[in-house]
């Protein structure tokens, strides 16, 4: 009798509790998924960043130069988004990184949080997804360094190969009018021989524990499509994942007048939009191979990554988009990049 009326009660409450619960997370999703609550700047400059679409909207927050979306399960960014203009290619890596610190987001409830004790003696780097030399100010190169902002990424990927492709995307800024740039990570599969799953397996008409015919995959056994990925910690249930790979897409913008007729009379704005998506491997990747390589049509990444890239602009503009490696150069091996920067630089320097 008391156990029935534990459970009658505890139904009772069930409503009350779970509106509750609705009404406290549609208020913290009301918080997330809105920059009105962010001073002006912010407010402005994430309209700007998102007027062409919403990757996704989950746990959303509103920096001065970003915009992020985070997975509470494995404690990664879902996405990035930034936007450049060719007043910001003045600004880039014009902030100085000393004494910026790695620190947790507590934006987030601690128990989503990736920490630095995540990273220790893990073999892999802190990636930065927004890199903190395209940050605009003091506070900005700040917001970078928050671990909500950062994955885990081979050394030599991070340092090389991302790298090289972060200054191409910074040298678009120089380029164009506009650069929407949206960065985050993929757990893609990869075929392999896996162990029968199924508890029970019927052989003339009996069935077999699980434990006589745990074995082995055969050769006869078709390959199946299987995502493996490591977590850093020592706490499987609280740990960080490490991404299989790594996105970037991207959107150019280019702004010209048509002429009208011979008095001027009908001239028109006319913008001309580009595309382009590449996924990289998170692992070392030889130099020589060129960015083109990486390469993916946008519906390729949409459907590996569960997110929209420009997804209003492209159902308005659907016949004007164009491949962006049509207008640029992006046949270009990472040591090109690396000339290039270094060439820059000496510019700078002797200006």
């Amino acid at each position: 009798q008391k156990l029935k009326q534990m459970i009658r009660n505890s139904w009772a409450l069930a409503p009350l509790t779970l509106l509750q619960l609705i009404k406290k997370n549609k208020s913290q999703s009301d918080t997330d998924s809105s920059p009105s609550d962010n001073n002006n700047k912010k407010s402005i400059q994430s309209n700007k960043i998102l007027q062409h679409g919403y990757p996704g909207r989950t746990n959303l927050r509103f920096h001065r130069d970003y915009v992020l979306s985070y997975d509470y399960r494995l404690r990664t960014a879902l996405w990035v988004g930034e936007l450049f203009t060719k007043e910001n290619a003045s600004n880039f890596k014009k902030q100085k990184r000393t004494g910026k610190n790695f620190r947790e987001d507590k934006s987030f409830p601690e128990v989503f949080r990736a920490q630095n004790d995540h990273y220790h003696k893990s073999g892999y780097d802190k990636g930065h997804l927004v890199p903190a030399a395209n940050a605009q100010s003091e506070k900005s190169m700040e917001e970078s360094f928050l671990l909500s902002n950062v994955l885990p990424q081979d050394p030599a990927f991070n340092r090389g190969y991302w790298s090289s492709f972060e200054e191409f995307v910074r040298c678009l800024a120089s380029d164009f009018d506009e650069v929407y740039v949206f960065t985050g990570p993929l757990f893609l599969p990869t075929k392999k021989k896996v162990k029968r799953k199924s508890n029970l397996r019927l052989t003339d008409g009996k069935s077999t524990p699980q434990h006589e015919i745990d074995e082995e995959p055969t050769e006869e056994e078709p390959e199946k499509w299987v995502v493996e990925y490591e977590l850093l910690g020592s706490d499987p249930l609280h740990a960080v994942a490490v991404p299989t790979h790594y996105f970037k897409a991207i959107l150019t913008v280019r702004r010209a007048w048509e002429t009208g007729d011979d008095d001027g009379e009908g001239a028109q704005k006319k913008e001309d939009y580009s595309v382009a998506c590449f996924v990289f491997p998170n692992e070392r990747i030889d130099p020589s191979q060129k960015f083109a390589d990486f390469l993916v049509p946008i519906e390729q990444l949409e459907a590996s990554s569960g997110l929209l890239f420009f997804d209003k602009l492209r159902e308005k503009e659907k016949s004007s988009l164009i491949p962006l490696c049509g207008v640029v150069e992006c046949d270009v091996p990472r040591q090109t990049i690396k000339k290039l920067h270094s060439h820059q630089q000496k510019q700078k320097n002797s200006n």
